[in-house]
This record gives C-alpha cells, sequence and structure tokens, in this order.
C-alpha cells in the first residue's frame, strides 16, 4: 500500500497514519491542489476523526534544497459528540519548531465544510472515499517471493483485486493559488506530529509513493524514515534502496549493471518529495512525474520502476473522484463483511500521550 499502516505507531493510531499524498492543478490550471489523507479503512480499522494531540503538516520546498520554505500546519480540537472539530490552518516559514504555537493564522473553522482562506485559497477536511487503488494482497505475495525465496514472479498480479475499494479515509485538502510560487517548481511532503506534553516526535512522513513499502525493506530503515528529513535522504536511504533496486533486477534479469540501475533509482527517488510545476498538467507515469493526480497509477509505476519491467497489477482508479472541490470520492456506505486493513489498530484511544 502507499503508506498505509507502515510504523508501529501508525499501526496503533491510524488518524497519524499518512495514507496518500496528491499534488495536482485545479480545472482552470490557476491553483495547486495539496491533498493528504490519514486513518486508512475510516470507521472500521481507524476512527474517524484527526487527532487533538497531533499536527498536520504539508511541507514546500521552493528552492530545491529539500528543506521546508513554508509549512501549512492544521491542528484539531477533540471531536464533537456529532463528530465535528474545530481546526486552526497556519502558515510556517522557515523550519518548524513542532511544541511552539508559529506562523500566521491563514482560517479557522469546522470540518466537514469549504472554508475560504483570506487573500486566496481554500481548505475542506472530513471523510471521503479513499481514492487509493491496489491490489495489496498480490503486491505482498510478490514481495514476499522476491524477499524469502528469491524468485521473481509477476503472475501473481492476474486477479486485479483493490483491496481499497469502497474504504473511507480522513483527508485534508488546501487548495493555493499558483500566484504564491512564483513560477517556481515545487517539492512537496507531508507530516504527522505527535505533540504532547511540551515534547514532539514525528510519526509519519510522505512524499515518493509507495518507497517504504516496495524499497525500504527493512523495518527500521522505515521507521528513520518516517521520523526523519528529505534533506537526509541520499545518505541515509541512498544505499538500501539501490541495493533492493538492483537485487529485484538481478533476480528478474532486467539490467545488464544491476547495481548501477540500483544507483539510478535512488537518485530518482530521493530526496522522497512530490516535484510539481504549478499551472501544469499533474502525471505519476512512466513518462515523467510531476506532482500527483488523484486518479494516477502510482503503483504500476513504481513496481515497474522497482523491477525495472513493465509490471501492472490490473487495477484502476474507480471513477468517482469529484471535478470540483475538494475532489476526493464522497463517502462510501461501509461494508462490515469487508477484511479489516488493520485488525490490531485501535479505534479511539489516543496512542500518542506518552510522547512527552
Amino acid at each position: 500500500m502507499s503508506h498505509h499502516i507502515d510504523t508501529a505507531t501508525s499501526r496503533k493510531d491510524g488518524r497519524l497514519n499518512i495514507g496518500d499524498l496528491y499534488v495536482f492543478a485545479d480545472a482552470g490550471h490557476e491553483n495547486t491542489i495539496l491533498a493528504m489523507t490519514v486513518n486508512p479503512d475510516a470507521g472500521r480499522s481507524s476512527p474517524t476523526a484527526f487527532h487533538p494531540e497531533a499536527r498536520y503538516q504539508l511541507k514546500i520546498d521552493s528552492n530545491g534544497d529539500a528543506g521546508e520554505d513554508v509549512s501549512y500546519q492544521f491542528a484539531f480540537t477533540e471531536p464533537t459528540a456529532g463528530g465535528r472539530q474545530r481546526f486552526e490552518l497556519r502558515r510556517i516559514e522557515g523550519p518548524v519548531v513542532e511544541t511552539a504555537t508559529q506562523g500566521a493564522l491563514l482560517a479557522e473553522g469546522e470540518t466537514d465544510a469549504i472554508t475560504p482562506i483570506p487573500g486566496g485559497g481554500r481548505v475542506w477536511m472530513g471523510l471521503a472515499g479513499d481514492p487509493f487503488f491496489v491490489d495489496a494482497r498480490a503486491m505482498f505475495q510478490f514481495l514476499g517471493a522476491l524477499s524469502e525465496q528469491q524468485v521473481f514472479d509477476v503472475s501473481v498480479f492476474e486477479q486485479g483485486d483493490n483491496a481499497f475499494a469502497g474504504r473511507n479515509v480522513s483527508a485534508i485538502v488546501l487548495e493555493l493559488p499558483n500566484t504564491l510560487f512564483g513560477g517556481a517548481e515545487i517539492g512537496v511532503w507531508a507530516t504527522t506530529v505527535a505533540v504532547a506534553h511540551g515534547a514532539s516526535a514525528q510519526i509519519n512522513r510522505f512524499g515518493a509513493p509507495f518507497l517504504t513499502i516496495l524499497f525500504l525493506w527493512d523495518s527500521q530503515d522505515q521507521d528513520d524514515y518516517n521520523s526523519g528529513h528529505p534533506v537526509g535522504d541520499k545518505v541515509r536511504f541512498g544505499p538500501a534502496i539501490a541495493s533492493t533496486a538492483a537485487n529485484v533486477a538481478s533476480l528478474a534479469q532486467t539490467a545488464a549493471d544491476p547495481a548501477a540501475y540500483g544507483e539510478r533509482v535512488a537518485d530518482l527517488l530521493l530526496p522522497s518529495v512530490l516535484r510539481y510545476r504549478p499551472g501544469t498538467a499533474a502525471s505519476y507515469g512512466f513518462a515523467g512525474r510531476n506532482g500527483r493526480a488523484l486518479t494516477d497509477d502510482a503503483m504500476d509505476v513504481a513496481i515497474s520502476l522497482l523491477a525495472n519491467y513493465p509490471i501492472s497489477d490490473h487495477v484502476g482508479p474507480a471513477g468517482d473522484t469529484q471535478q470540483h472541490f475538494p475532489f476526493l470520492p464522497l463517502p462510501y456506505s461501509l461494508v462490515e463483511e469487508k477484511p479489516l486493513l488493520n485488525p490490531d489498530a485501535r479505534m479511539s484511544e489516543p496512542a500518542v500521550r506518552s510522547a512527552g
């Protein structure tokens, strides 16, 4: 799965687990949409609210150095009996001090409503249908055969069963005018940070889709990635990603020099941000990577990159994304017969009160 449930803390509390990140243009290409999802399988494997002791952050690098020049930070109150939450959105320039109140207050309001941002833009957050699609069972069978048996077997992808069909997420969707970016290419990533008792801990990080699941097989590497920062990615994770890609290419016999191919893959993926040129059509595809649209088949792209071989899990988008803001599908009716994505999840207990 893209990054659904990939650390110990996020397995316990889906409110802190980033499922996906999308960056794309509105219909008129005058605004850029930043969307992050949390609470995979919301209402069943995860809660439906945002964590009141967390900060949800969309970070933007505007000069190519992999450091955040601007962060958009969301904080929430406890949910009401009806499930709604108050929120604050702040714009922070430069590095973020997680335990301090920083930056300009851009907007405040309630979830499940579109809130305008004075000076341009708008924001929405609430329950939505999960636009993500992948044959998760086949993907893990494929990875298991590679890591445990040293076997490259793409026949596992013949069924085309979308494990995320009909499931919900909690989403934050931020629309910003392109004039804010000054015509520069931007790099975007998302984080969740637990804040309690004067201390903080970054729980999850999302940039390049499928990076932890497909390219970082060691659990310590995954944990270090989620608590880390793009600035250090090439040094810390480059060798592991290069080794994984080289090993898979060798098993698949798809590269004359597997080691060199692995290095190229690491250089392509790191630092782990979604690069996007505001005002252009987003596409996370085989021909190039420019943001990520809600219907882009990131799974096929990422797993083909891993193997240096065209692979498809034969799953596509459901076709029910909205054509207007906030763009994500409307929430689905829950089907109790569906297997839980995470049977060990705690639906309501705050999992990070010990962060301090």
